[in-house]
C-alpha cells in the first residue's frame, strides 16, 4: 500500500469510526437500507420523464440516468410526502404537480454530483454542486464522488461548516468533508473574475480531497479555501494524491486560522498574476486569535507545485508554499513545518518553501529553476529547525540564497542545521548572474548567531560565495557557527562572506573543518571580511578553510647532533601541522602559496660552554623572491640568565612562492670546551604562512 492509500485509509476509517455518529462508511452510504431493499415499481430514463409521470406514496422508482439514460446520475427513489423538507434535485427531488418528493435511495452506496444533475456539456452546474456538498456535510460518514468529465461552475462554492445561527445560511450541523474524484473530474470556474472557487468557512471537522481537479481558470484569486476561527477546532485538512489545483490570480488553496495538521500531497501549479501581487501555491495563515494557526503542515512526497509566479519587478511574493503560525514575532507556538522527501517545486518565482514557524523538518525536497530567477529556495525566516538533503537545481536561473536562515529575538530558539544539501548550477551563458550563495545565515536583530550547522553540503557549479554569514555586534552572548565537509566546485568571489547588521565590529567565532573548493585554496583570499572585524577560529584539529597553512614544530634530545666546536638543534617533533606542509624526513617545509612567510622561534637552551659559545638561527630557502635568513650571531653570555638559561626569541617574515621549501638550523658554536647542550620543552619554531 502506497502512502497516499494509507493516508486515505486512515483518515476515512477515523471519521467513520470516530466520528459524530460512529457509523461506518458503508453501512452511512445506505442510510435508507431497509426502503432501497422494495422492489422498483417504475423505470424511467431521465429525472425529468420521473417527474412527469404519476406517482404515489410507497412507489420505489429507478431512473437510468438523470438527464438522459446513463448518462451517471441514475439512482433509485423512494416516492414520500414531507411539507417540512426542501427539495435539493439530488436527495429529494419535487414530482410536478402532486406535492410528492422522490427521496433518493443511492443503492450503489456511491453518490456523485451527477446525481444532483451536474452536466460536464459546458452548462452551469454551480447550484447543482453545492447541493451536493451541502447534502453530502449535512449528515455523517458521507462520501461524494466526482464524476469523470469538465464541470463548469459560475459562481462561488461556498460551503458553511458549524452552527447555523452563527455561521451557516446552509446547514445547521455539518460534517466532514470527504470528495472523491472520479478519472479526470474537473470543477472548472466560469464567468466573471472573484474571489473564491471553493470555499469551505468554518472547516472545524476532518475534510479529505482526493483526485479532483479544481481549475481557476485565471479568473479567480483563491482556488480552494479553508476557513476555521472564532470557535476551537482540531480538524485535519488533507488534500490528497491525485488533486489537483491550478490557474488561478493568487493562491491555490489557502488554510486560515486553526488545524490541528493540514497534509497536502497534491499538485499546484500555474498559480500566476500579470499584475504585481502576491501569489502562493499552498498559504497557511493564522486566524485573528493568537491561539488560531495550524499545529502542524506536512508537504508529502508526492506533492508537486509549480509556476508561481506574478508581476512584481524585481521579483517577490511569489512562493510554492508559505507557513505562518505567529501573528506577532515575539510569540512561540508549537507549530511543526515537515516536507517529507520527493516533493518537488519547480518555477516557483520569489521561494519555493517560505516559513515563519520555528520547528522546521525539511528533508529531501527538489527544487528546479529553468531560466527563473527568484529569491530564496528554502527560507526559514524565523531560524529553527533543519535543512537536509534538498536537491536543488538551477538551469540558467539564479537567486540570492539557495538556503537561507534569519535568527530574530524569539524566545527559547532552537538551532539550525543545513546538511547535505546538493546544489546544481547549470549556465549556459558564462557571463551570466550568479546566485549569491548556496547558504545565506544571517541575524535580523541584534542577537547571537549561535548553534548553527552547516555541514557535508555541495555545489556543483560556480557560485559567488558558498555561504554568507551576517552577525551583530553584541553586549552579551557569542556568534558562534559551525561549517564542517563542504564542498564547493567554484566561487566567483570567495568561499565564505561575513558582514556586520547595522554596524559595529563583531567577533565571530567559527568552528569548521574539511571543507574544499575545487582549484582553489582555501585561506584568507577566501573569506571575504566586510568591515575586517575579528574573525576566531577553532580548527579542531584540521585547518579552516587553509586560511592560513601553520607549522609548530619541536624537538627531541636525540636531534641535538655535533662536535666539540658546533651543534646544531634539528626540529623533529611536528605539535602542529594542519596541512601537512612539514616533511620530517627531509626538515623542509613547503609554502602553500604565494605570500609572506612568518617565523617565530622560541630557544631556550642549556648546558652549553659558558666561555666561547655563540648561537645563530639559519633559515635556508629555495626561492627565487628572497635570501636565505641568517639571524645575527649572539653570543650566549648576553643572554644568560640567572638560572644558567639561555633565552631567544627571533621573528621574522620572507616572501615565498607556491612550493618553495624552507629548512630551520639553530646552530650553536664554542671554542675548544667539548659543547654539551640541552633544549627544553619551551623551545620551539612556528611557521605562518598567509597568501598575498
Amino acid at each position: 500500500m502506497d502512502l497516499a492509500s494509507k493516508n486515505r485509509r486512515n483518515f476515512i476509517k477515523k471519521v467513520s469510526v470516530t466520528g459524530i455518529s460512529g457509523v461506518g462508511v458503508v453501512a452511512a452510504s445506505s442510510s435508507f437500507a431497509n426502503e432501497s431493499n422494495v422492489q422498483s415499481t417504475a423505470l424511467f430514463h431521465s429525472v425529468e420523464a420521473m417527474r412527469n409521470a404519476l406517482h404515489r406514496v410507497g412507489d420505489v422508482i429507478t431512473t437510468l440516468g438523470y438527464h438522459d439514460a446513463h448518462d451517471g446520475g441514475g439512482n433509485q427513489y423512494l416516492v414520500t410526502m414531507d411539507p417540512s423538507i426542501t427539495p435539493d434535485n439530488g436527495e429529494y427531488i419535487a414530482l410536478n404537480n402532486s406535492g410528492l418528493l422522490a427521496k433518493g435511495l443511492f443503492p450503489s452506496g456511491g453518490h456523485n454530483i451527477k446525481q444532483w444533475g451536474a452536466k460536464n456539456d459546458g452548462s452551469d452546474c454551480s447550484e447543482q454542486i453545492k447541493n451536493a456538498l451541502i447534502w453530502q456535510q449535512s449528515a455523517p460518514n458521507r462520501v461524494l464522488y466526482g464524476a469523470s468529465g469538465t464541470f463548469v461552475i459560475n459562481e462561488t462554492i461556498s460551503i458553511s461548516t458549524g452552527l447555523k445561527s452563527v455561521f451557516s445560511t446552509y446547514l445547521t450541523r455539518t460534517y466532514p468533508l470527504i470528495l472523491i474524484g472520479h478519472r479526470d473530474c474537473v470543477l472548472k470556474a466560469n464567468g466573471q473574475n472573484r474571489v473564491y472557487h471553493f470555499r469551505f468557512p468554518q472547516a472545524r471537522h476532518d475534510h479529505l480531497i482526493e483526485g479532483i481537479c479544481f481549475d481557476g481558470s485565471g479568473i479567480v484569486e483563491r482556488v480552494v479555501t479553508f476557513e476555521s476561527t472564532g470557535m476551537p477546532s482540531n480538524g485535519e485538512i488533507n488534500i490528497a494524491q491525485g488533486t489537483t489545483i491550478k490557474n488561478g490570480l493568487a493562491i491555490g488553496v489557502y488554510c486560515y486560522g486553526e488545524f490541528a495538521r493540514v497534509y497536502f500531497d497534491g499538485t499546484i501549479r500555474d498559480i500566476v498574476s500579470s499584475q504585481p501581487n502576491s501569489t502562493t501555491g499552498l498559504s497557511i495563515a493564522p486566524g485573528p486569535s493568537n491561539n488560531e494557526y495550524t499545529k502542524h503542515l506536512v508537504v508529502g512526497s508526492c506533492a508537486f507545485i509549480s509556476s508561481i509566479s506574478n508581476g512584481y519587478t524585481p521579483t517577490r511574493d511569489a512562493d510554492g508554499v508559505i507557513f505562518v503560525a505567529m501573528r506577532e514575532i515575539s510569540q512561540r507556538h508549537d507549530a511543526t513545518f515537515t516536507v517529507e522527501p520527493g516533493a518537488t517545486f519547480e518555477n516557483c518565482q520569489g521561494r519555493a518553501i517560505k516559513s515563519q514557524v520555528v520547528n522546521n523538518i525539511i528533508v529531501g525536497p527538489v527544487i528546479k529553476r529553468d531560466s527563473c530567477n527568484g529569491l530564496v529556495d528554502i527560507d526559514l525566516q524565523y531560524g529553527g529547525g533543519s535543512v537536509s538533503n534538498a536537491v536543488i537545481i538551477h538551469k540558467n536561473s539564479t537567486v540570492t540564497y539557495a538556503i537561507g536562515v534569519t535568527k530574530r529575538a524569539l524566545p527559547n530558539i532552537s538551532s539550525a542545521s543545513i546538511t547535505h544539501n546538493t546544489l546544481s548550477v547549470i549556465q549556459d551563458n558564462a557571463t551570466s548572474d550568479l546566485t549569491t550563495a548556496m547558504v545565506g545565515v544571517a541575524v535580523a536583530q541584534s542577537v547571537p548567531l549561535n548553534g548553527i550547522l552547516i555541514q557535508g553540503n555541495k555545489v556543483e557549479g560556480k557560485v559567488e560565495y558558498f555561504s554568507t554569514l551576517r552577525i551583530s555586534e553584541l553586549t552579551s552572548g557569542v556568534n558562534e557557527v559551525t561549517i564542517n565537509d563542504n564542498y564547493l566546485k567554484e566561487a566567483q568571489s570567495a568561499f565564505l562572506q561575513v558582514w556586520a547588521y547595522n554596524g559595529g565590529y563583531p567577533t565571530l567565532f567559527v568552528r569548521s573543518s574539511g571543507n574544499f573548493a575545487e582549484h582553489t585554496t582555501l585561506h584568507t583570499k577566501q573569506i571575504q571580511n566586510t568591515r575586517a572585524f575579528p574573525l576566531v577560529w577553532n580548527n579542531s584539529g584540521i585547518m579552516p578553510l587553509n586560511m592560513m597553512s601553520e607549522v609548530r614544530l619541536g624537538h627531541t634530545l636525540s636531534n641535538i647532533s655535533g662536535n666539540a666546536q658546533e651543534h646544531v638543534l634539528a626540529f623533529d617533533n611536528i605539535t602542529s601541522d594542519h596541512s601537512g606542509l612539514y616533511d620530517s624526513s627531509t626538515g623542509e617545509f613547503k609554502a602553500p602559496f604565494d605570500g609572506a612567510l612568518k617565523f617565530q622561534c622560541n630557544l631556550e637552551l642549556h648546558k652549553i660552554d659558558d666561555a666561547h659559545s655563540d648561537l645563530e638561527l639559519i633559515i635556508l630557502t629555495n626561492s627565487a623572491l628572497s635570501d636565505s635568513y641568517v639571524a645575527n650571531s649572539v653570543n650566549l653570555q648576553t643572554m644568560k640568565s640567572s638560572n644558567n638559561t639561555y633565552n631567544l626569541k627571533e621573528s621574522g617574515e620572507l616572501q615565498v612562492q607556491k612550493g618553495d621549501t624552507i629548512t630551520f638550523q639553530v646552530k650553536v658554536t664554542g671554542g675548544n670546551n667539548a659543547l654539551d647542550i640541552a633544549a627544553s620543552q619551551n623551545t620551539f619554531i612556528k611557521v605562518t604562512a598567509s597568501p598575498l
